[in-house]
């Protein structure tokens, strides 16, 4: 079935070693910039203006007598975070739908001080997606198919935000260009011509904001999301689907003051030979 060969295109491992240092990179920004968080909080709290020595994150867990909680959303094979370093200061949550993956990359890269969960925040089946294969294969209409990919997201139901976890922090990198890929390849696997870009527009939009809601109930601190700007570097437009509302969606939020970006920053990710990202990575509170 194509969409099973979909699925095996999707592993990363065989990049871990390309990608280490965008890896490093990342993983040194996520670290400096929940310092950065714990340095502004100690400055409110004391009263000062500035600290005179340095304050890294192992004085703060020395200080705060556990490791916060790092939430990492969409961590696939962690191929692009390095969850070993990670764990000598954060207690991690993987969060992934392929459970199988993220406890591969746990037991991979060693890492004991970690759980893997599938918060099915964004919880298209199996069953659907083979579904839309043979709706693909047979030529439906934009009409049909369009109909029941709005059907997948109307039965996915309402989150239920009392029975999950919270955490410290949050990261999500890459995610958010993810939510729907699945659906968009595998019609392009299956060959079918027809217009659905109407329809993953709108749904789309309705991933971003389900990610963001639920990513802000769950987190007490700080978020940091990163995401895909485009592939030509030249600009900061953001193009890439989901990556641009995703964008749109922080600015409204930080336009009426719904949250405070503390970080704004962006860094090149060479994601194949042949293919690097304009990152943007944004750290903000509620």
């Amino acid at each position: 079935m194509e969409f099973e060969k979909m699925l095996d295109g999707e592993n990363t491992d065989s990049l871990y070693s390309f990608w280490g240092e965008y890896r490093k990179r990342l993983t040194e920004f996520i670290v400096d910039g929940i310092e950065n968080y714990y340095i502004r909080e100690k400055l409110r709290k004391t009263g000062k203006k500035r600290l005179y020595q340095d304050y890294n994150m192992e004085q703060i867990v020395e200080e705060l007598g556990d490791k916060p909680v790092l939430g990492i959303w969409g961590a696939g094979g962690c191929n692009d975070i390095d969850i070993k370093l990670l764990s000598k200061y954060f207690r991690l949550v993987l969060i992934d739908d392929n459970l199988y993956r993220s406890e591969e990359a746990k037991e991979r890269f060693q890492v004991s001080d970690c759980v893997c969960v599938d918060l099915k925040f964004w919880d298209i089946t199996e069953e659907e997606y083979l579904m839309l294969e043979a709706m693909y294969k047979d030529s439906a209409s934009e009409e049909e198919v369009s109909a029941y990919i709005r059907d997948i997201v109307k039965n996915m139901g309402a989150i239920d935000y009392s029975s999950l976890p919270k955490f410290d922090f949050s990261v999500a990198v890459g995610l958010v260009s993810q939510l729907n890929s699945r659906i968009v390849a595998l019609a392009q696997v299956c060959d079918y011509r027809k217009n659905i870009t109407p329809v993953m527009d709108e749904i789309n939009e309705i991933a971003v904001e389900r990610l963001f809601d639920v990513m802000n109930v769950m987190t007490k601190n700080m978020v940091l999301q990163g995401y895909e700007c485009n592939t030509n570097g030249q600009t900061k437009e953001v193009t890439v689907k989901g990556s641009r509302e995703m964008d749109e969606l922080i600015r409204k939020n930080q336009e009426s003051g719904q949250i405070k970006i503390f970080i704004e920053d962006y860094d090149e990710w060479n994601f194949m030979k042949n293919k690097t990202y304009l990152m943007k990575y944004v750290i903000y509170e509620e």
